[in-house]
């Protein structure tokens, strides 16, 4: 599933200001652009574009737990056959069920992360899911 060209100069684009914002202090630039970046994920889906990576994002900049999950779950849903981004999806939505102290959630999440990882190539997020269970289950 490949992003857009634009989708993702916009996208990083306004991850970049939130990210330079969030470093120096820049408070109400940070939620300008988060506002902005909400925006746009609201207008592409009402545009009937459905893509995961910039709901996706809006989630990773999502400073409470309790208000990304939703986020994830509704990336979640645009990524209903890829792999790649299911399994990135999940973990981070596993690390937020965490955050919100729901165990069994965060455990499912990242089962079902694990098992999306297992058919990529990407060494290090499956190492990180392993690890992420590791932890979790030892606090079980």
């Amino acid at each position: 599933m490949d992003i857009p060209s634009l989708m993702y100069e916009t996208v990083a684009s306004l991850a970049k200001a939130m990210f330079e914002a969030n470093k120096s202090g820049q408070t109400a630039v940070y939620w300008r652009s988060y506002n902005l970046l909400r925006g746009y994920c609201e207008e592409q889906e009402a545009q009937g574009v459905s893509h995961p990576f910039p709901w996706e994002t809006l989630a990773d900049f999502t400073r409470d737990d309790i208000a990304a999950v939703p986020l994830y779950l509704h990336a979640l849903k645009y990524a209903e056959r890829t792999d790649t981004y299911r399994a990135s999806i999940l973990f981070e939505l596993a690390r937020r069920y965490q955050g919100c102290g729901r165990h069994e959630a965060a455990w499912t999440s990242a089962t079902a992360a694990n098992e999306c990882a297992a058919s990529l190539d990407d060494a290090d997020l499956r190492r990180d899911i392993g690890r992420f269970m590791l932890e979790l289950s030892a606090g079980r």
